[in-house]
């Protein structure tokens, strides 16, 4: 039960199709959401009613399924169970299907079909419907696998770590990309915090001026 990195090539015995965009993968999460728009009455800074439009959206459906493949270095293999993982994964669908008034009780795209709800707000006019889909693929290259390995699924196998603080990352890039893209997201958001911290101090100083 050790916590350690890992890097090979996949192997994938077994295999799901994802449920929107039918490609073979180990990994897929499926979203469905109904686009709307409706009016809404609002007060504005003069104490005046007025109308506005508002867009939003609904969730109709969401589905997330994995399944076990292996990861071997040239020396043996090793069994890798997905969930939980930080994966990464690549955008197979991302489609906009505008909404029809005469399009029946369901809505179809590819070989996936929904059914649609009647009982949604009248107050709120449907404008389509959005499908997007990422998923990890069986695609050949090596894996980075960072995870805790344990024998106690009665295979040697890699899970996600139980330590708080412990990540679990399965990722087709190398450990140095990663560690360059964490830094990079690190040194942002360190900028970030500073440029705020500038903007507060101008503001406390300029704004009894400015009156802002």
């Amino acid at each position: 039960n050790e916590y350690a990195e890992l890097k090979g090539n996949g192997e994938y015995p077994d295999t799901l199709t994802s449920e929107i965009c039918k490609k073979e993968c180990v990994y897929y999460k499926s979203v469905v959401e109904r686009e709307w728009e409706e009016e809404e009455w609002v007060t504005n800074s003069e104490g005046k009613r007025e109308r506005q439009h508002r867009k939003g959206s609904d969730t109709m459906s969401s589905n997330e399924q994995s399944i076990p493949f292996y990861l071997n270095d040239g020396t043996g293999r090793i069994r890798i169970e997905p969930k939980g993982a930080a994966l990464d994964l690549e955008q197979s669908v991302d489609r906009f299907e505008p909404h029809s008034s005469g399009g029946g009780s369901r809505i179809s795209f590819g070989g996936f079909s929904i059914a649609i709800s009647g009982q949604h707000d009248s107050n709120r006019k449907t404008l389509g419907y959005r499908f997007k889909e990422h998923i990890f693929s069986t695609r050949s290259g090596r894996l980075y696998v960072l995870g805790r390995i344990s024998d106690a699924p009665g295979e040697l196998t890699v899970l996600k770590p139980n330590e708080k603080g412990q990540k679990f990352i399965i990722s087709r890039k190398s450990e140095e990309q990663l560690v360059e893209e964490g830094q990079s997201l690190a040194n942002t958001l360190k900028m970030v915090a500073i440029g705020t911290g500038v903007l507060g101090l101008i503001l406390a100083v300029l704004g009894p001026i400015l009156k802002i």
